[in-house]
């Protein structure tokens, strides 16, 4: 079952490597591999490994910005710091009653302060009361 969830991950063309995101940030990033791997490390975004491969999510990079991590990129990613990295792509990806059914990465363009109330949703767990 994990298997086919990062296969489906994978095949949404939302994680790109670092080299694509180097094409698509050429002229606007100086050393973007190196950035990445800079944002990364302050949590400012992640990366989900496979064969030895990072790989990151677009959606959680401003095309309008320079392919620079979205500023509440690193507030979601805090809240949410006990997942594994294939978790916030799950996560991510996955259908989300907070926002309306809609997956987190399909809103992260438009209604970012959305995303990160779902992550603390997510992060309180399940409420009884």
């Amino acid at each position: 079952m994990t298997a086919r969830a990062q296969a489906r991950v994978l095949k949404s063309n939302q994680f790109l490597r670092a080299a694509d995101i180097s094409r698509l940030a050429a002229g606007t990033v100086k050393n973007p591999s190196g950035a990445l791997n800079r944002w990364k490390q302050k949590r400012q975004t992640f990366a989900i490994e496979m064969k030895g491969i990072d790989y990151y999510p677009i959606y959680a990079l401003s095309a309008e910005d320079g392919y620079k991590p979205y500023a509440e990129m690193s507030d979601i990613l805090e809240v949410l710091h006990t997942k594994t990295s294939w978790g916030l792509a799950f996560w991510f990806d996955s259908s989300n009653g907070y926002l309306g059914r809609r997956a987190p990465r399909e809103l992260m363009k438009s209604d970012r302060q959305a995303v990160l109330a779902a992550a603390k949703n997510e992060a309180m767990g399940i409420q009884h009361g």
